[in-house]
């Protein structure tokens, strides 16, 4: 007989961690707002009738409040399907640890150790192998030397784990995976990563559900991933689930030439029009290239929201160095200035260079009787 499976791969969820990157009050209203994007999960389990969902690490961070875990509880114990939780490097599994409470309801089955486990599900025909990554950091291989026990049912493999990596937790090889053998293997840690194949497996590892930081960008979600498989063989139909209600972006422009910043405006405007980002977006624009010293570069009061983003963070890395040959000449206190600090605009250290810059600026404004305003 085949055998079909609806499976939810999710990780990342982070569940009670803090925003960052934003100012206080826009990193508490994204923090306010998580429960909206967390639930929509749950919505998305009823309304598509999801059999199983494999949690491969994360879903709470070391912040978890005693809400946050009882809201998590009541959300698992009112879905219409099973849950197996891989706990990962951030939400380890530990004797004082949620997952070891005893507060989890019974369709909820939680790895504890980091030897590989199998959890079967008889009316799914499924079996989901994983492990737990546990409060003491050690190295180890849970795929390794292993096989499945019945490769005529449906076989999930999760967990936290880097794919040939090198970290201080789980270890697999994608050897090690196609030698195991399973249908799919839903994992959690590192980048998000497109699907890929190891022999037969399907594997990828999960985006975050939401960003919380300029270090997770993009758009924010969950796997769904369909099996059906008969004795000759197996299909899998898998997608990205987009989820969340916010996402931070990163855009590098190269300004070199600029006379003034409305020129800079203008073509940050046609960028961001370009990538289409909105009032949903948070983007860090990071300016480079050469201008001149006596360029200042900053917003004017109210001009962040012409470009009808959430938050907009400029970052000035641009070396204001071009076409100085007049203040090398000037023999007055400004030139003196620039020929101080022009070695040291040449460092390798970028903290350093734009630390001078910023220095830089500031002496001329202060010496020409401007207003000092940096980015």
């Amino acid at each position: 007989m085949p055998n079909s499976l609806r499976v939810l791969h999710l990780a990342n969820v982070m569940l009670g961690s803090p925003y960052t990157g934003l100012p206080l009050s826009l990193c508490r209203e994204r923090y306010d707002r998580f429960p909206e994007v967390f639930d929509s999960v749950f919505s998305y389990i009823e309304a598509e009738k999801i059999d199983l969902v494999l949690v491969a690490g994360n879903l709470y961070g070391r912040y978890l409040t005693s809400d946050d875990a009882a809201h998590l509880i009541r959300k698992l114990s009112e879905a219409p399907c099973r849950f197996v939780i891989a706990p990962g490097d951030q939400d380890p599994y530990a004797p004082d640890s949620l997952y070891a409470s005893g507060r989890l309801p019974k369709n909820v089955s939680v790895f504890a150790g980091e030897a590989l486990e199998r959890i079967d599900f008889d009316d799914l025909g499924a079996s989901v192998y994983g492990w737990a990554i546990l409060g003491q950091r050690s190295s180890f291989k849970p795929l390794a030397g292993m096989s499945l026990e019945d490769p005529d049912r449906i076989n999930l493999v999760t967990g936290c784990c880097d794919i040939g990596g090198r970290t201080l937790f789980a270890h697999v090889s994608t050897d090690e995976l196609a030698s195991f053998g399973a249908d799919y293997a839903a994992f959690s840690h590192g980048s998000s990563t497109q699907v890929r194949t190891a022999g037969k497996t399907k594997y990828c590892h999960a985006s975050f559900l939401e960003g919380r930081s300029f270090e997770e960008l993009g758009v924010g979600g969950f796997r769904r991933v369909d099996i059906y498989k008969t004795k000759k063989s197996t299909e899998h139909t898998i997608s990205f689930v987009p989820a969340s209600r916010h996402r931070y972006e990163t855009l590098t422009l190269d300004i070199t030439g600029a006379t003034e910043m409305n020129e800079v405006v203008e073509e940050l405007a046609r960028v961001i029009s370009k990538r289409r980002y909105g009032s949903d977006t948070s983007l860090r624009v990071i300016l480079e290239g050469e201008i001149h010293p006596a360029i200042t570069l900053h917003l004017r009061p109210g001009e962040e929201q012409h470009f009808s983003l959430y938050h907009l963070d400029i970052v000035d890395r641009t070396l204001p160095t071009l076409n100085a040959e007049a203040f090398e000449r000037d023999m007055s206190v400004r030139g003196e200035l620039y020929r101080t600090l022009l070695p040291r605009l040449n460092t390798q250290n970028l903290a350093d260079r734009i630390a001078v810059a910023q220095a830089l600026r500031a002496g001329l404004a202060a010496l020409e009787s401007r207003d000092i305003t940096l980015l």
